[in-house]
């Protein structure tokens, strides 16, 4: 066994940004070589090779249960010569079922399904690895800035403990993870279970926020990390492969005359993305989402990071339940005045979606609490709410324990000062919400 181990290989190498080459030889003597689009790392004597085609492969190893790899580091072009010996194939189990998500993934994106499809994980036992000994390559590509993880999660603790709101703790969150952790651009995703549907809570450096966006359980890189409770890296991909598939599955669940979806937030050139799964008692809280214009910018030490980062920001908002105060206050009765500007707002009972003006603005539960304030505004003549009412109102159809109340509220009050409309929300106090009315609304259920 070569002093060279599996783990000293960069992970990089495995994602098959540069075609990965297994090659085998018949009975007769006659070598075959073939590309494959993964290897999957199982422990230091083994690897998985994902088996998609391999009618030649298998009849090889039939004859001949050896087999060599060639690992090539897409950054720096170093190379290692792996020599295999097949054990068994599988197709059931955690091996496969990870090796398949992540062809799923990549297919998605692609429209290429059938042809991704894998057929089992072929197991390999590692017999030698050897090191391939090539010129000097040129400069590679910048790397990542150097940053201490453990100095960054401390601070990110710290910050997450002084702040006083869920918004200050999600920004908060977010630029340590851009600011001192050299992500480019990352993006918090919560999930709505009653909707099976994930919405855009967050994001940073991106040119657009995609507050409210949303993605389906099982759809592309979010919906597939979400439903799979497992991290995804994609490795080298271009912008139509990340979110292509994505945009075209918002586009088929539209219903109706209007449009109903947010663009997802993005670089315009991502070639790298991660995203990790966010659990907490059990259930799946939502999912944090990095990406890269750089193409192998995220490694299995990435997916761990952001994963305890994720945690810790789920944990920090679980804590906020700002419904400790609920005195009453005078209320300001803005009133509908004939002078002010007249704002058309439609809402959808089967999505609960709003639109203003003609324009899509919001679905899920934050179109929900919307509708509700807007209602009571104009029924009862006032502004200001408890996030106690809120709760307890038989519209919201909110759960008894564990209600995603501050979330979607923190979406929609983005959403809103995102559009610049003529009404607003913004924390009054401590477990208060005002709305804020500068036009004359008329208000239409459909």
């Amino acid at each position: 066994m070569s002093t060279v181990l599996l783990r000293d290989i960069p992970s990089r190498c495995f994602d098959g940004g540069i075609p990965i080459i297994l090659s085998t030889c018949s009975a007769d003597g006659v070598p075959n070589a073939t590309w494959l689009s993964q290897v999957f790392f199982v422990d230091d004597r083994h690897v998985a090779l994902s088996c998609q085609f391999f009618r030649k492969t298998r009849k090889n190893l039939e004859a001949h249960p050896t087999a060599q790899l060639l690992l090539v580091d897409p950054t720096t072009v170093a190379q290692w010569e792996i020599d295999l010996r097949f054990e068994r194939r599988e197709t059931s189990g955690a091996t496969f079922d990870a090796m398949k998500l992540r062809l799923e993934a990549i297919a998605s994106y692609t429209g290429m399904e059938d042809v991704f499809a894998l057929q089992s994980a072929d197991i390999f036992e590692v017999l030698a690895i050897n090191p391939v000994t090539v010129e000097a390559p040129r400069a590679a590509e910048t790397a990542a800035p150097s940053t201490d993880a453990l100095a960054g999660l401390a601070r990110l603790t710290e910050g997450i403990a002084g702040c006083s709101d869920v918004g200050a703790l999600v920004e908060s969150g977010l630029g340590v993870l851009g600011d001192h952790l050299g992500y480019e651009g990352v993006s918090l995703y919560v999930f709505e279970e009653s909707e099976g549907m994930l919405y855009a809570l967050a994001s940073r450096g991106f040119t657009r926020s995609g507050v409210g966006a949303s993605v389906a359980l099982g759809v592309g890189v979010i919906g597939s990390c979400a439903q799979h409770r497992m991290a995804i890296r994609i490795g080298d991909a271009s912008r139509e492969r990340l979110y292509g598939r994505a945009v075209r599955e918002q586009s088929a669940r539209v219903h109706g005359r209007e449009e109903r979806e947010i663009p997802l937030p993005g670089l315009d050139s991502a070639k790298s993305l991660l995203s990790v799964p966010i659990v907490m008692g059990g259930k799946v809280f939502g999912v944090l989402a990095a990406e890269s214009n750089r193409a192998h910018a995220f490694d299995e030490r990435d997916a761990q990071l952001l994963g305890t980062a994720g945690h810790m920001i789920a944990q920090g908002i679980a804590l906020h339940r700002d419904d400790d105060l609920d005195r009453e206050g005078d209320d300001e009765n803005e009133g509908n005045g004939a002078s002010k500007a007249v704002v058309r707002v439609r809402y959808y009972e089967a999505d609960d979606s709003v639109f203003v003006d003609g324009e899509y603005l919001i679905k899920g539960l934050p179109g929900r609490i919307l509708w509700l304030v807007l209602t009571l505004r104009s029924t009862e003549g006032r502004s200001t709410f408890s996030n106690r009412e809120l709760r307890l109102h038989p519209f919201l159809k909110l759960p008894s324990f564990k209600d995603n109340l501050e979330t979607r509220l923190l979406m929609l009050q983005r959403r809103l000062d995102e559009k610049g409309l003529a009404f607003r929300l913004h924390r009054e106090q401590r477990g208060r919400l005002h709305l804020a009315c500068d036009a004359r609304l008329e208000l239409e259920k459909i």
